[in-house]
């Protein structure tokens, strides 16, 4: 029998399946208990805490480098640090940031933040129509967010809108995939996002990668093989002019 694929959800012993059953087991135990190192933002306080575009970058920046300090996340996000302590108070206090402990620098003492696994995920909330209004709230953050991200980076000295190394792009595409062709469209965003979640090497420049994917309006009438009909069409028509 041939083996499931490893980013297939109903696959045993897949990487996202056990980082499933981890949650379910590390987010019912008491605190102090193993952690998962994939924790699903299912609660709705959470979701509404992440609606905040401020709040979110906050938490991307420590999933992607923490533990760090507020002074640390303030330079990262581009604000005073004294802008963040609300924030990051009330990202502890619905339970995505925890205190990593402390350190002195310059005699002063510097509390250290990290997210509560090192993976926050948030898409499983989808499947609760419940969410919809936070959920449509925490995309449009992202979008926001997506936009600042873009226009800072256009301006970078490290932009590179080209080649093998491309780290400035945009795109956005209308298809109708087949059922197969989604499943590997999936595979493969499941895929980019484990790359990234494991490149944590600070070495390199940071990258920002976002995407958001929702069905369309169908045209009225259409079929498949209607548009294969139109597309010739205006072949015909392009060739005749």
């Amino acid at each position: 029998m041939a083996a499931p694929h490893p980013l297939d959800e109903r696959g045993i012993g897949s990487p996202v399946a056990i980082e499933y059953d981890e949650h379910m087991k590390a987010n019912s135990k008491p605190s102090g208990s193993a952690k998962s190192q994939t924790y699903w933002v299912l609660q709705r306080k959470q979701l509404r805490t992440l609606v905040s575009q401020r709040r979110l970058e906050i938490i991307d920046r420590l999933v992607a480098a923490g533990p760090l300090s507020a002074k640390e996340l303030a330079r990262l996000v581009g604000a005073q640090p004294s802008a963040l302590y609300h924030h990051l108070q009330q990202l502890v206090r619905v339970g995505l940031v925890v205190e990593a402990g402390h350190r002195v620098v310059r005699r002063r003492r510097e509390v250290l933040y990290m997210t509560r696994a090192p993976r926050i995920r948030l898409f499983r909330a989808l499947r609760d129509p419940a969410n919809a209004r936070e959920m449509l709230g925490i995309t449009t953050t992202m979008t926001r967010q997506m936009n600042r991200d873009f226009r800072r980076g256009i301006r970078s000295p490290e932009a590179r809108p080209s080649g093998t190394l491309q780290n400035l792009a945009f795109a956005r595409l209308v298809a109708s995939p087949s059922p197969a062709t989604l499943r590997r469209i999936n595979q493969y965003l499941a895929e980019i996002g484990e790359l990234l979640f494991t490149s944590t090497d600070a070495r390199y420049e940071p990258l920002s990668l976002a995407w958001i994917m929702a069905p369309v309006q169908r045209a009225n009438g259409a079929s498949g093989s209607g548009r294969t009909r139109s597309k010739q069409s205006t072949q015909r028509r392009s060739a005749s002019r």
